[in-house]
C-alpha cells in the first residue's frame, strides 16, 4: 500500500490535522507512514479524547492495558476495530518494554484524571502535562527514531518531551470554560489567586481586566514551553529539527492570534485563524525537496 492510500493518512486528513501532516512531511519519506500510524494510535489516548468518552473510563483503560501487555484486541462481535486499535495491531512489535512503560504511565495519568482536577501550583500541572502530552511525544520518538537512538543519539528526546507537554497544555487551555463545567481546571490555583480571579468567573464566562491579564500570563507561559524545542534543536536526526521548529512556530502563532483577538480563558468560543503562511511555506519547501 502506498503512503497516499494509507487509512492513517485518510484519518489525519479527516481530523483536519494539517499542521501535524505538514510537519511529518519534513521527516524522511520512509518514516511518514510510521508517524501517521502513531498519530492514529494515540488518537484515543489523549486527555481530550479520554474526557469525551462514552464508555466507562475504567473499563476503557483496562481494555487498553490489556492490549498493551497482551497484544490482543478484546472487541465483542458487535464492535468494530477502531483506527487506534488497528494502528496498535500494526505497531505493537515496535514497542519495546521501556516504551510500553511510558505508555502505561500515560494511561495511569488518564486514570488519575477521572473526576475533578485541580493543580495548586504550576509544578503540579506540569507533572500532569509531562505524563500525558510529554509521554505521547517521547514514546513516539522512541519508535520513529529507534535506529538513531540505538546508535547513541538521544539529545533530541528531552526537547520533544517538553514540546509534547506544551502542545497539550495549549489544547486544554483553549477549552478552559468547558472543562471548568466538568470540574477540571488546567490553570494553577496560585495563578488564579495572583490575578484575583476565581473559578466562578470562568463558569460565568466573565470577561474582565483580571481575566484578560490571567489569559495573557498563561498563554505567554504556553509560548515559552513551545520554545524549548527550538532552543535545543542541535544534534537532531534528519528532518526532525525542521519538523519540530515548524510545529513550534505554527502553534506559537495560533496562541499569539488568540491574544491579538482579545480572547479570554472564560470564553467558550475561540476563533483561530489558520496559519496559512506557515502551511504554504512548508508545502512549497517539501515540493522543492522532491524536485531535487
Amino acid at each position: 500500500m502506498s503512503n497516499n492510500h494509507s487509512p492513517y493518512l485518510k484519518f489525519i486528513k479527516q481530523e483536519s490535522s494539517e499542521a501535524f501532516y505538514q510537519a511529518s512531511l519534513l521527516l524522511p519519506e520512509k518514516k511518514h507512514l510510521l508517524t501517521w500510524a502513531l498519530f492514529c494510535f494515540w488518537s484515543e489516548l489523549t486527555p481530550l479524547s479520554f474526557f469525551a468518552l462514552e464508555d466507562i473510563p475504567q473499563r476503557f483503560l483496562q481494555k487498553w492495558k490489556g492490549k498493551l501487555f497482551f497484544g490482543e484486541i478484546y472487541n465483542s462481535s458487535e464492535e468494530q476495530t477502531t483506527i487506534a486499535e488497528q494502528a496498535w495491531i500494526d505497531l505493537q512489535g515496535l514497542f519495546m518494554p521501556s516504551t510500553k512503560q511510558i505508555v502505561l504511565d500515560s494511561l495511569n495519568s488518564l486514570e488519575a484524571s477521572i473526576g475533578a482536577m485541580r493543580f495548586p501550583t504550576f509544578g503540579d500541572l506540569e507533572f500532569y502535562l509531562k505524563n500525558c502530552g510529554g509521554s505521547i511525544a517521547l514514546a513516539s520518538a522512541q519508535i520513529i527514531f529507534a535506529e538513531e537512538i540505538e546508535k547513541g543519539s538521544v539529545e533530541f528526546l528531552e526537547p520533544i518531551y517538553y514540546l509534547g507537554a506544551g502542545l497539550l497544555w495549549w489544547k486544554l487551555l483553549q477549552r478552559t470554560a468547558f472543562w471548568v463545567e466538568q470540574g477540571k481546571l488546567f490553570i494553577p490555583l496560585e495563578d488564579l489567586a495572583s490575578f484575583n480571579c476565581c473559578e466562578e468567573d470562568l463558569l460565568a464566562q466573565v470577561e474582565s481586566r483580571q481575566i484578560a491579564d490571567l489569559t495573557k500570563f498563561e498563554l505567554q507561559k504556553a509560548i515559552e514551553s513551545l520554545k524549548f524545542a527550538k532552543k535545543n534543536a542541535n544534534a537532531y536526526p534528519k528532518g526532525l529539527k525542521e519538523a519540530l521548529t515548524f510545529l513550534s512556530n505554527y502553534f506559537t502563532e495560533e496562541i499569539q492570534s488568540a491574544l491579538r483577538s482579545g480572547w479570554q480563558l472564560s470564553s467558550k468560543e475561540i476563533s483561530l485563524k489558520k496559519s496559512n503562511w506557515f502551511i504554504n511555506g512548508i508545502t512549497n519547501l517539501h515540493k522543492k525537496s522532491l524536485a531535487k
